[in-house]
Parts: C-alpha cells; structure tokens; sequence
C-alpha cells in the first residue's frame, strides 16, 4: 500500500513541496525514502531572527504551506490526519 501511494507522490510536482525520488523496500520491511533536499530550512530562518519571523514573514509561510496543501488536495492526495 504505501509503495502505491509513494508512486502518485513521484508525479507531484510543485514548488512549495520536496519531490519523492526514489523508495526500496527491504527485508523485514524496512523502509527507504529518497526525498529531494534543500539546504535552506524554516528552522534556520527562524535561528537567524532574534524577534521571530515577523508578521509579513509569517504570513508568507502560512501561504507557501497552503499553496502546496492546496495543490496535493486537488491531486487527490489528502493526509487524512491533519487537523
């Protein structure tokens, strides 16, 4: 099953969201993932801001979160946990 979902998310592509490259399935199911990587992370933003991100920072974040939540709903690829 995950296999099957992992084969839709290597279609997806979209500039809020890390491409899923590659998956190997191993003995005792052991799973690997091959995600894309960036170097640059929120974490590291946030580590650089003494006072946080600010409310224009924020809400650019808040949008590039929605835009790639938006873009996996319309692919029919929905987390049915998030809350």
């Amino acid at each position: 099953r995950l296999v099957g979902h992992f084969q839709a998310l290597r279609q997806v592509r979209h500039p809020n969201l890390c491409r899923h490259l590659d998956i190997l399935v191993g003995r005792d199911h052991l799973v690997i993932l091959a995600l894309e990587h960036s170097s640059a992370t929120l974490a590291d933003e946030l580590r650089g801001k003494s006072h946080g991100l600010g409310l224009q920072m924020a809400a650019n974040v808040a949008q590039q979160v929605t835009a790639g939540l938006c873009y996996l709903n319309a692919c029919g690829l929905v987390h049915g946990h998030l809350e």
